[in-house]
């Protein structure tokens, strides 16, 4: 389980078997040691993961670095290369603004955490499936 401890109580990276996936593959990075599947925190780390991979890989289309991408955006304090770095590494949590920011500058962003939401709320209806054909056996 993640040890340091964030404005929301926990660090996203940490969430993680190999913190260093953060953001950088295209799966769903496994759990840490202690950190539950269904857990909230693990949950919401997932979905910025997805987030801030769908980032990077439309940053790296494009040819640009993060830093370079925000300099037309230095005048807004939440823009800066550092903090979007942090968020993008999962060192710090996201924010809603943070996710309508870098979806309207590349809706891949959107399409692809709109996905992990939608499997998020249908996985329930699948295990009750699952669940039921089992039964039936």
């Amino acid at each position: 389980m993640a040890t340091r401890e964030s404005e929301v109580g926990f660090v996203p990276r940490e969430m993680f078997a190999q913190p260093g996936a953060f953001g950088s593959v295209h799966a769903t990075p496994p759990a840490a040691d202690g950190v539950e599947e269904s857990d909230w925190r693990y949950r919401a780390a997932v979905a910025q993961h997805f987030f801030a991979h769908a980032v990077n890989e439309n940053l790296r289309i494009r040819g640009r670095h993060r830093g370079e991408f925000l300099a037309s955006f230095s005048e807004t304090r939440s823009l800066s290369a550092g903090r979007m770095g942090r968020i993008l590494r999962g060192e710090q949590i996201a924010t809603i603004a943070d996710v309508l920011f870098w979806g309207g500058q590349f809706p891949h962003v959107l399409r692809r955490l709109s996905e992990y939401l939608d499997w998020w709320v249908k996985e329930p209806e699948r295990l009750r499936a699952q669940q039921r054909e089992q039964a039936e056996l």
